[in-house]
């Protein structure tokens, strides 16, 4: 859009129009005539008033020259494109052009100039306000900038030992596993272990027993050749016997005497028939 185009649909510069509404179109007939005098002289006042500068303010305003209506339209036109088609500014410099055209309306309209003072006071104050509140924020995001990049660095440290704790339980793991397939190994030898011992054990025990049983053979087998008895002169006599001494074979069959221990042979305990 043009600035040209932008003005020729400013409501400060549109023609007003010629016609005139007539109130007396919507009233009875009888009044018509009432209310034609009561338009005509409204009119006339209207007129009368609008060569005449406005008094209101007129003992706060500043004392300047007197503008025309023509010239006053132009102003504004001008403020107006000031205003709204200076898009590439800055928002601190859209500030400063709109409390420039607050002093320029001052200007151009005495009688207002204390109500557009107190607007701009309030603007300026709620400005500063904001540049007040703008300070404060820059200086919690430079505090919150130290601070995050503090964090930052402290997150890298966390990340870099994180990663080196996951190395390390990944290899402990490993490990783990490795020591968990050798203890089952280890278990199932000890097994076969245990089962061989279980199994010498008997076969010692089955040799400790047969050996015991050899042994008393043999110790028997001594004590019968070392056995000897004594036979009565009357039994001597009568099987011819020539020593009352005689050794006892191995083969030799005899019956231990009654109350005499089983495996103890001796020649107290024998009983020789007569």
């Amino acid at each position: 859009m043009s600035i040209q185009n932008a003005r020729s649909k400013s409501f400060l510069l549109k023609p007003m129009s010629n016609k005139v509404f007539s109130i007396s179109k919507l009233k009875p007939k009888n009044y018509k005539g009432q209310d034609s005098d009561i338009i005509n002289s409204s009119m006339t006042i209207i007129k009368a008033n609008s060569a005449q500068p406005c008094t209101l303010n007129a003992s706060l305003s500043p004392s300047i020259g007197k503008f025309s209506f023509t010239t006053q339209l132009l102003q504004l036109s001008e403020l107006e494109s000031r205003l709204f088609f200076n898009n590439d500014q800055e928002s601190s410099e859209k500030v400063t052009s709109s409390l420039a055209v607050i002093d320029e309306l001052i200007l151009i309209f005495p009688d207002l100039s204390t109500l557009l003072s107190k607007i701009k006071e309030t603007f300026e104050e709620h400005i500063g306000v904001l540049n007040n509140r703008c300070e404060a924020l820059e200086k919690n995001m430079c505090n919150n900038s130290e601070d995050f990049k503090r964090l930052k660095k402290r997150y890298k440290k966390l990340a870099l030992e994180s990663l080196d704790i996951q190395a390390q339980i990944k290899d402990r793991r490993m490990r783990a596993f490795e020591l968990k397939k050798e203890k089952n190994k280890l278990s199932e030898e000890l097994l076969k272990k245990n089962d061989e011992h279980i199994k010498l054990n008997e076969k010692i025990k089955r040799m400790e027993k047969e050996l015991h049983h050899c042994l008393h053979k043999l110790s028997m087998g001594g004590n019968m050749k070392e056995l000897s008895i004594q036979i009565p002169i009357r039994t001597n006599m009568k099987f011819d016997i020539d020593s009352q001494l005689s050794p006892i074979g191995p083969n030799f069959e005899f019956t231990p005497s009654p109350g005499g221990p089983e495996e103890c042979f001796s020649p107290l305990y024998l009983q020789v028939p007569n």
